[in-house]
């Protein structure tokens, strides 16, 4: 009998299991990290809306405390989500374990520099106060125990930094002084640290390693005189006005770059979200805040003008600007001290700066003359200008020297 052979079995493509490139573990720590820095300037954004808030409804300073912990629980928990689902929202590089050890380096070096400052009378004495008191108060807390308001062109008083280590230092049951110097310093030298990395980063510096440590020896050799760059930094960072240039101005910076850099609508949503918790971070941090972060926003909004990107220009400077200048208009029409203080005097800016009389008028006159002076001759060069007519070519048989 003839048996007929059994039918061969369909062929099947057998596709190799994918198999994902292995992570760098410098991209992991860059991930991690930008992640800490982004939900730190989140969680302080919604502490100065909360702060805001309880000195409007007079909350105490405990409950403000855990509401603002809940809160900044669910804010990491969305940066988490939005990560495993857009993916790495950071520019990426090369080099993060060496910007690591400098941020560890400085962060050690800040925690052992003694630099006594005058300045704490007006800030450390505050977040003292609030962890003695309970109360989240912006009144003045050196002569009146709260009953009298702050200092001229600082009433109310928007800044909620001192608030945030007063409230966490009664909380917790940890000294103000403590926390402020021996816990805060470091952790935010080594944020600032990693702010420059950030923003290196975002600006595609081609070597970024070495930008970063020529800036950082710039930063501890740069300190001759009290208000230049280096004496704001990690030697009095623990004030809010120092966090403020240190930390979160180059941010905004970084921050605004990867809003132009980025072609998802996820990862240029969330640029915009950080940008915006940045201008409120920024209030909550010194009440320059309320024209430094705008001045950074506006910057960096040029680029959309030049690229003819108008729309999204505009979309960048109302999202990062809009609180600041909501509270410098609530300063401006509710910033009066002279009549709750005794012994003040109401004198402006412009006649503290120029004086009174005479005097401020020819300071005046003259400022005025020197900058019109000044604007004037370049735009008359300008207009006056011409273009050179071409050198005339010479032949190779005349002399090129007498031209003869």
């Amino acid at each position: 009998m003839r048996t007929t052979p059994p039918a061969p079995a369909p062929r099947t493509r057998l596709r190799p299991p994918a198999v994902r490139a292995p992570r760098r573990r410098g991209t992991a720590l860059a991930s991690l990290l930008d992640g800490v820095l982004e939900c730190a300037v989140l969680a302080f954004a919604w502490w100065t809306l909360l702060d805001h808030l309880a000195l409007l409804a007079s909350l105490p300073a405990t409950l403000t405390w855990w509401v603002w912990l809940v809160g900044s629980a669910a804010l990491v928990a969305v940066r988490v989500l939005l990560q495993r689902r857009v993916g790495r929202l950071g520019a990426p590089g090369r080099g993060h374990g060496w910007a690591a050890l400098v941020a560890l380096g400085m962060a050690a070096l800040s925690a052992v520099v003694v630099r006594p400052d005058l300045d704490d009378a007006s800030y450390t004495v505050r977040s003292a106060w609030v962890a003695s008191r309970g109360v989240l108060d912006g009144g003045d807390v050196i002569f009146s125990d709260g009953r009298w308001p702050g200092l001229p062109e600082q009433t109310p008083y928007l800044p909620s930094f001192e608030n945030l280590l007063g409230a966490t230092a009664g909380t917790t049951g940890l000294s103000a002084g403590a926390l402020v110097y021996a816990v805060y310093v470091p952790l935010a030298t080594a944020a600032a640290v990693w702010a420059l990395w950030t923003l290196v980063r975002e600006w595609r510096v081609r070597r970024p390693v070495a930008v970063l440590v020529l800036a950082c020896v710039l930063l501890l050799w740069g300190a001759t005189e009290h208000a230049s760059w280096a004496n704001l930094h990690l030697g009095r960072i623990w004030q809010g006005k120092v966090t403020l240039l240190a930390v979160l101005v180059p941010l905004t910076y970084a921050w605004c770059a990867r809003y132009w850099a980025s072609r998802r609508g996820a990862s240029r949503a969330s640029a915009l979200v950080l940008v915006a918790s940045a201008g409120v971070a920024a209030v909550g941090l010194s009440p320059a805040g309320i024209f430094v972060v705008p001045g950074v926003v506006v910057v960096a909004s040029v680029v959309g003008l030049l690229t003819r990107r108008a729309r999204r220009a505009a979309l960048l400077v109302a999202t990062g600007c809009a609180y600041p200048l909501l509270a410098g208009l609530v300063m401006a029409t509710a910033g009066r001290t002279d009549d709750a203080i005794p012994a003040s005097t109401a004198a402006g800016p412009w006649e503290r700066t120029l004086g009174s009389g005479r005097s401020r008028g020819w300071c005046s006159r003259r400022g005025w003359r020197r900058s019109s002076r000044c604007t004037r001759r370049p735009l008359a060069r300008v207009r006056s200008w011409r273009p050179r007519p071409p050198p005339r070519r010479w032949s190779s048989g005349w002399c090129s020297r007498c031209r003869l």
